[in-house]
């Protein structure tokens, strides 16, 4: 199984600061899946209007 390790960075809104986040994807039926990342990205109330979270979802695709 492949993975890939990337770094966001961008504002938490659930700790009120700036962040860098570590996400590792790993590769699976011939597409990447998030499988890890450092902040509550899945539980967090703001993951609809945290930029952070745009930037994983957008990573899906992107890499």
């Amino acid at each position: 199984m492949e993975e890939r390790e990337v770094f966001y960075n961008g504002f938490c809104r659930a700790q009120n600061q700036g962040r860098m986040v570590a996400c590792v994807y790993v590769k699976g039926k011939g597409r990447w899946v998030l499988d890890e990342a450092d902040c509550a990205y899945e539980k967090c109330p703001n993951r609809e209007a945290c930029e952070i979270a745009r930037q994983i979802r957008e990573g899906h695709d992107g890499i």
